[in-house]
Protein backbone atom coordinates (compact mmCIF):
# COMPACT_ATOMS: atom_id res chain seq x y z
CA UNK A 1 0.00 0.00 0.00
CA UNK A 2 1.33 3.43 -0.91
CA UNK A 3 2.53 5.56 1.97
CA UNK A 4 0.42 8.63 2.71
CA UNK A 5 1.36 11.46 5.04
CA UNK A 6 -2.19 11.84 6.29
CA UNK A 7 -2.02 8.33 7.81
CA UNK A 8 0.82 9.21 10.20
CA UNK A 9 0.15 9.05 13.93
CA UNK A 10 2.66 11.81 14.65
CA UNK A 11 3.03 15.13 12.85
CA UNK A 12 6.17 15.84 10.87
CA UNK A 13 7.49 19.01 9.29
CA UNK A 14 10.28 18.54 6.76
CA UNK A 15 13.19 20.98 6.49
CA UNK A 16 14.38 21.23 2.86
CA UNK A 17 18.06 21.79 3.61
CA UNK A 18 19.24 21.77 -0.03
CA UNK A 19 16.24 23.62 -1.45
CA UNK A 20 18.34 26.18 -3.32
CA UNK A 21 21.07 23.76 -4.40
CA UNK A 22 19.08 21.07 -6.19
CA UNK A 23 15.79 22.97 -6.65
CA UNK A 24 13.94 20.00 -5.14
CA UNK A 25 10.28 20.30 -4.17
CA UNK A 26 8.42 17.11 -3.10
CA UNK A 27 5.48 15.81 -5.07
CA UNK A 28 1.83 16.25 -4.11
CA UNK A 29 0.74 14.96 -0.68
CA UNK A 30 -2.56 14.96 1.14
CA UNK A 31 -0.92 16.68 4.11
CA UNK A 32 2.46 17.66 5.42
CA UNK A 33 4.33 20.91 5.91
CA UNK A 34 7.79 21.94 4.73
CA UNK A 35 10.25 24.49 6.07
CA UNK A 36 11.91 26.66 3.42
CA UNK A 37 15.21 28.16 4.67
CA UNK A 38 15.57 31.92 4.30
CA UNK A 39 18.45 32.53 1.92
CA UNK A 40 19.69 35.46 -0.23
CA UNK A 41 18.68 33.52 -3.32
CA UNK A 42 15.07 33.75 -2.15
CA UNK A 43 14.88 37.52 -2.61
CA UNK A 44 17.32 37.70 -5.52
CA UNK A 45 15.00 35.45 -7.58
CA UNK A 46 11.77 36.07 -5.67
CA UNK A 47 9.56 36.12 -8.78
CA UNK A 48 10.69 32.62 -9.70
CA UNK A 49 10.22 31.21 -6.19
CA UNK A 50 6.85 32.90 -5.66
CA UNK A 51 5.54 31.23 -8.81
CA UNK A 52 7.18 27.92 -7.91
CA UNK A 53 5.84 27.77 -4.36
CA UNK A 54 2.41 29.07 -5.28
CA UNK A 55 2.06 26.21 -7.77
CA UNK A 56 2.74 23.53 -5.12
CA UNK A 57 0.03 21.72 -3.19
CA UNK A 58 1.79 21.43 0.19
CA UNK A 59 1.95 24.05 2.92
CA UNK A 60 5.23 25.61 3.94
CA UNK A 61 6.75 28.14 6.30
CA UNK A 62 10.12 29.90 6.54
CA UNK A 63 13.04 29.06 8.79
CA UNK A 64 16.19 30.93 9.83
CA UNK A 65 19.19 28.63 10.32
CA UNK A 66 22.75 29.35 11.34
CA UNK A 67 24.47 27.10 8.82
CA UNK A 68 22.52 28.09 5.71
CA UNK A 69 23.47 31.76 5.32
CA UNK A 70 26.03 34.34 6.42
CA UNK A 71 23.64 36.14 8.75
CA UNK A 72 26.16 38.70 9.94
CA UNK A 73 26.39 40.26 6.46
CA UNK A 74 22.72 40.06 5.46
CA UNK A 75 20.53 43.10 4.96
CA UNK A 76 17.54 42.44 7.20
CA UNK A 77 15.38 44.75 5.11
CA UNK A 78 15.85 42.33 2.19
CA UNK A 79 14.54 39.50 4.36
CA UNK A 80 11.56 41.63 5.34
CA UNK A 81 10.71 42.61 1.75
CA UNK A 82 10.97 39.03 0.48
CA UNK A 83 9.27 37.24 3.36
CA UNK A 84 6.32 39.63 3.49
CA UNK A 85 5.42 38.70 -0.10
CA UNK A 86 5.47 34.94 0.51
CA UNK A 87 3.42 35.23 3.72
CA UNK A 88 0.32 36.01 1.69
CA UNK A 89 0.49 32.94 -0.54
CA UNK A 90 -2.52 30.68 0.22
CA UNK A 91 -0.31 27.70 1.11
CA UNK A 92 1.91 29.57 3.57
CA UNK A 93 1.15 27.96 6.91
CA UNK A 94 -0.23 30.07 9.76
CA UNK A 95 -0.89 29.05 13.35
CA UNK A 96 -3.80 30.72 15.14
CA UNK A 97 -3.62 33.66 12.76
CA UNK A 98 0.10 34.30 13.28
CA UNK A 99 2.83 34.04 10.66
CA UNK A 100 5.15 31.22 11.64
CA UNK A 101 8.96 31.47 11.43
CA UNK A 102 11.08 28.63 12.83
CA UNK A 103 14.67 29.21 13.88
CA UNK A 104 17.64 27.41 15.41
CA UNK A 105 19.44 30.70 16.04
CA UNK A 106 19.90 30.41 19.79
CA UNK A 107 22.79 32.82 20.35
CA UNK A 108 22.11 36.26 21.79
CA UNK A 109 22.99 37.88 18.47
CA UNK A 110 20.71 35.44 16.65
CA UNK A 111 17.73 36.23 18.87
CA UNK A 112 18.33 39.97 18.45
CA UNK A 113 18.28 39.59 14.67
CA UNK A 114 15.06 37.58 14.81
CA UNK A 115 13.46 40.33 16.89
CA UNK A 116 14.69 42.92 14.39
CA UNK A 117 13.14 40.95 11.52
CA UNK A 118 9.85 40.88 13.43
CA UNK A 119 9.92 44.66 13.94
CA UNK A 120 10.67 45.23 10.26
CA UNK A 121 7.76 42.99 9.24
CA UNK A 122 5.45 44.89 11.57
CA UNK A 123 6.24 48.09 9.64
CA UNK A 124 4.48 46.47 6.69
CA UNK A 125 1.43 45.58 8.76
CA UNK A 126 2.44 41.94 9.30
CA UNK A 127 1.63 41.23 12.90
CA UNK A 128 1.56 39.17 15.05
CA UNK A 129 4.53 36.97 14.18
CA UNK A 130 5.08 33.63 15.90
CA UNK A 131 8.77 33.19 16.65
CA UNK A 132 9.14 29.44 16.98
CA UNK A 133 12.68 28.71 18.17
CA UNK A 134 13.44 25.02 17.72
CA UNK A 135 15.97 24.60 20.52
CA UNK A 136 16.26 22.82 23.85
CA UNK A 137 17.99 25.74 25.56
CA UNK A 138 15.85 26.68 28.57
CA UNK A 139 15.63 30.42 27.93
CA UNK A 140 14.59 29.85 24.32
CA UNK A 141 12.54 26.68 24.63
CA UNK A 142 9.55 28.63 25.95
CA UNK A 143 9.03 30.06 22.45
CA UNK A 144 8.80 26.58 20.96
CA UNK A 145 5.05 26.18 20.65
CA UNK A 146 4.63 24.13 17.51
CA UNK A 147 7.87 22.43 16.44
CA UNK A 148 9.98 19.65 18.00
CA UNK A 149 13.66 19.78 17.06
CA UNK A 150 15.80 17.06 18.65
CA UNK A 151 19.33 16.27 17.44
CA UNK A 152 19.16 12.65 18.69
CA UNK A 153 15.90 12.10 16.85
CA UNK A 154 17.30 13.61 13.63
CA UNK A 155 20.49 11.53 13.92
CA UNK A 156 18.45 8.35 14.43
CA UNK A 157 16.60 8.91 11.17
CA UNK A 158 19.95 9.01 9.35
CA UNK A 159 20.70 5.42 10.42
CA UNK A 160 19.62 2.21 8.81
CA UNK A 161 16.17 1.04 9.85
CA UNK A 162 17.53 -2.01 11.71
CA UNK A 163 19.76 0.21 13.90
CA UNK A 164 16.98 2.51 15.21
CA UNK A 165 15.58 1.99 18.71
CA UNK A 166 12.01 3.29 18.37
CA UNK A 167 11.22 2.70 22.05
CA UNK A 168 14.03 5.04 23.14
CA UNK A 169 12.96 7.68 20.62
CA UNK A 170 9.36 7.53 21.78
CA UNK A 171 10.28 7.86 25.48
CA UNK A 172 12.40 10.91 24.69
CA UNK A 173 9.58 12.50 22.70
CA UNK A 174 7.02 11.96 25.46
CA UNK A 175 9.40 13.31 28.12
CA UNK A 176 9.99 16.49 26.07
CA UNK A 177 6.34 16.82 24.93
CA UNK A 178 7.53 16.34 21.38
CA UNK A 179 4.65 14.05 20.45
CA UNK A 180 2.26 17.00 20.68
CA UNK A 181 4.19 19.09 18.13
CA UNK A 182 5.39 18.91 14.54
CA UNK A 183 8.61 16.89 14.45
CA UNK A 184 11.31 18.57 12.35
CA UNK A 185 13.16 16.24 9.97
CA UNK A 186 15.79 17.56 7.51
CA UNK A 187 15.43 16.40 3.89
CA UNK A 188 18.20 16.77 1.30
CA UNK A 189 16.70 15.38 -1.89
CA UNK A 190 14.07 13.01 -3.24
CA UNK A 191 16.00 9.83 -2.31
CA UNK A 192 16.50 11.07 1.24
CA UNK A 193 12.81 11.98 1.50
CA UNK A 194 11.67 8.55 0.31
CA UNK A 195 14.02 6.85 2.81
CA UNK A 196 12.71 8.92 5.71
CA UNK A 197 9.12 8.17 4.72
CA UNK A 198 9.84 4.45 4.92
CA UNK A 199 11.29 4.91 8.43
CA UNK A 200 8.20 6.92 9.44
CA UNK A 201 5.99 4.10 8.17
CA UNK A 202 7.97 1.59 10.28
CA UNK A 203 7.73 3.92 13.30
CA UNK A 204 3.97 4.15 12.81
CA UNK A 205 3.71 0.37 12.80
CA UNK A 206 5.74 0.16 16.02
CA UNK A 207 3.48 2.74 17.68
CA UNK A 208 0.38 0.83 16.66
CA UNK A 209 1.79 -2.39 18.10
CA UNK A 210 3.33 -1.02 21.32
CA UNK A 211 1.65 2.30 22.22
CA UNK A 212 -1.94 1.94 21.02
CA UNK A 213 -3.45 3.48 24.17
CA UNK A 214 -1.16 6.49 23.99
CA UNK A 215 -1.90 6.96 20.30
CA UNK A 216 -5.63 6.98 21.05
CA UNK A 217 -5.13 9.60 23.77
CA UNK A 218 -2.93 11.64 21.45
CA UNK A 219 -5.60 11.53 18.77
CA UNK A 220 -8.20 12.78 21.27
CA UNK A 221 -5.83 15.56 22.38
CA UNK A 222 -5.27 16.68 18.78
CA UNK A 223 -9.00 16.84 18.15
CA UNK A 224 -9.59 18.88 21.30
CA UNK A 225 -6.62 21.12 20.52
CA UNK A 226 -7.86 21.70 16.96
CA UNK A 227 -11.32 22.56 18.28
CA UNK A 228 -9.79 24.94 20.81
CA UNK A 229 -7.71 26.64 18.12
CA UNK A 230 -10.76 26.94 15.85
CA UNK A 231 -12.78 28.40 18.73
CA UNK A 232 -10.10 31.01 19.40
CA UNK A 233 -10.13 32.09 15.77
CA UNK A 234 -13.96 32.11 15.64
CA UNK A 235 -14.08 34.22 18.80
CA UNK A 236 -11.71 36.76 17.26
CA UNK A 237 -13.89 36.89 14.16
CA UNK A 238 -17.03 37.29 16.29
CA UNK A 239 -15.45 40.09 18.29
CA UNK A 240 -14.53 41.85 15.05
CA UNK A 241 -18.07 41.46 13.71
CA UNK A 242 -19.69 42.69 16.94
CA UNK A 243 -17.43 45.73 17.13
CA UNK A 244 -18.12 46.62 13.51
CA UNK A 245 -21.85 45.91 13.75
CA UNK A 246 -22.04 48.17 16.79
CA UNK A 247 -20.48 51.04 14.85
CA UNK A 248 -22.72 50.34 11.87
CA UNK A 249 -25.86 50.30 14.01
CA UNK A 250 -24.87 53.63 15.56
CA UNK A 251 -24.50 55.06 12.08
CA UNK A 252 -27.94 53.76 11.08
CA UNK A 253 -29.50 55.28 14.18
CA UNK A 254 -27.91 58.65 13.41
CA UNK A 255 -29.16 58.37 9.83
CA UNK A 256 -32.68 57.66 11.08
CA UNK A 257 -32.53 60.73 13.33
CA UNK A 258 -31.41 62.85 10.37
CA UNK A 259 -34.40 61.61 8.37
CA UNK A 260 -36.75 62.55 11.22
CA UNK A 261 -35.20 66.02 11.53
CA UNK A 262 -35.41 66.54 7.77
CA UNK A 263 -39.05 65.53 7.83
CA UNK A 264 -39.80 68.03 10.57
CA UNK A 265 -37.84 70.81 8.85
CA UNK A 266 -39.59 70.36 5.49
CA UNK A 267 -42.99 70.14 7.13
CA UNK A 268 -42.33 73.33 9.12
CA UNK A 269 -41.14 75.22 6.04
CA UNK A 270 -44.18 74.14 4.08
CA UNK A 271 -46.53 75.29 6.83
CA UNK A 272 -44.81 78.68 7.07
CA UNK A 273 -44.95 79.22 3.32
CA UNK A 274 -48.59 78.16 3.16
CA UNK A 275 -49.50 80.68 5.85
CA UNK A 276 -47.51 83.42 4.14
CA UNK A 277 -48.66 82.92 0.53
CA UNK A 278 -51.80 80.91 0.80
CA UNK A 279 -52.84 78.50 -1.96
CA UNK A 280 -51.17 80.32 -4.90
CA UNK A 281 -47.47 80.56 -4.07
CA UNK A 282 -44.97 82.18 -6.46
CA UNK A 283 -42.90 79.75 -8.52
CA UNK A 284 -39.70 81.65 -7.74
CA UNK A 285 -38.77 85.23 -6.93
CA UNK A 286 -35.68 87.03 -5.81
CA UNK A 287 -37.26 88.13 -2.54
CA UNK A 288 -38.45 84.69 -1.40
CA UNK A 289 -36.98 81.19 -1.15
CA UNK A 290 -37.59 78.89 -4.16
CA UNK A 291 -40.64 76.69 -4.12
CA UNK A 292 -39.72 73.08 -3.23
CA UNK A 293 -43.09 71.40 -3.73
CA UNK A 294 -45.83 72.48 -6.05
CA UNK A 295 -48.55 71.14 -3.76
CA UNK A 296 -49.18 69.85 -0.30
CA UNK A 297 -49.90 66.44 -1.85
CA UNK A 298 -46.34 66.20 -3.23
CA UNK A 299 -44.96 67.16 0.16
CA UNK A 300 -47.07 64.53 1.87
CA UNK A 301 -45.75 61.83 -0.51
CA UNK A 302 -42.17 62.80 0.25
CA UNK A 303 -42.88 62.82 3.98
CA UNK A 304 -44.48 59.38 3.77
CA UNK A 305 -41.43 58.06 1.95
CA UNK A 306 -39.09 59.49 4.60
CA UNK A 307 -41.26 58.09 7.39
CA UNK A 308 -41.32 54.62 5.78
CA UNK A 309 -37.57 54.66 5.20
CA UNK A 310 -36.98 55.71 8.78
CA UNK A 311 -39.20 52.93 10.13
CA UNK A 312 -37.43 50.32 7.97
CA UNK A 313 -34.08 51.44 9.34
CA UNK A 314 -35.33 51.39 12.92
CA UNK A 315 -36.79 47.88 12.49
CA UNK A 316 -33.50 46.64 11.06
CA UNK A 317 -31.64 48.29 13.93
CA UNK A 318 -33.85 46.66 16.55
CA UNK A 319 -33.52 43.26 14.87
CA UNK A 320 -29.72 43.45 14.75
CA UNK A 321 -29.53 44.77 18.31
CA UNK A 322 -31.59 41.87 19.63
CA UNK A 323 -29.10 39.27 18.37
CA UNK A 324 -26.22 40.85 20.24
CA UNK A 325 -25.22 38.92 23.41
CA UNK A 326 -26.81 40.11 26.65
CA UNK A 327 -23.42 40.67 28.28
CA UNK A 328 -22.46 42.94 25.38
CA UNK A 329 -25.60 45.08 25.84
CA UNK A 330 -25.01 45.38 29.58
CA UNK A 331 -21.42 46.36 29.00
CA UNK A 332 -22.68 49.06 26.63
CA UNK A 333 -24.93 50.45 29.39
CA UNK A 334 -21.97 50.63 31.76
CA UNK A 335 -19.94 52.49 29.13
CA UNK A 336 -22.79 55.01 28.76
CA UNK A 337 -22.76 55.60 32.53
CA UNK A 338 -18.98 56.17 32.46
CA UNK A 339 -19.41 58.63 29.57
CA UNK A 340 -22.11 60.52 31.44
CA UNK A 341 -24.81 59.69 28.88
CA UNK A 342 -26.81 57.69 31.42
CA UNK A 343 -27.31 57.81 35.18
CA UNK A 344 -26.15 55.05 37.48
CA UNK A 345 -29.64 54.76 38.99
CA UNK A 346 -31.11 53.89 35.59
CA UNK A 347 -29.22 50.58 35.62
CA UNK A 348 -31.38 49.37 38.52
CA UNK A 349 -34.73 50.27 36.98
Amino acid sequence: MAFKLQAMYLDYIFLLTDFYKNDYIPDTFESGTFIIPLHPQLWEDKTYYIQKLDATSFTFCFGCFEDLADWENLQLSSIRDAASLFFFLPNYIKKAGTYLLTSDRVTRKGREQMEEIEKLLQTQGITPLSKDYISKEDQVYTFNKYCYYNNDFIAAFEKELSDIDFSLLFKTMVAEKGAYKQIVLPVKDEADFERKKSIIAAFDQWLLSNEKAYIDLLSMFKNVNDDHLKMEIDNKKLRFRIDNYNDYLKLLRELAILHVNEYQRIHHEQQVMMKQYGISMPANSSGHPPMIYSSDEALQKELEYLRSNREDILRWYEKEYEVLPLWYKRFGHIVKVMMGKRSLKSLYK
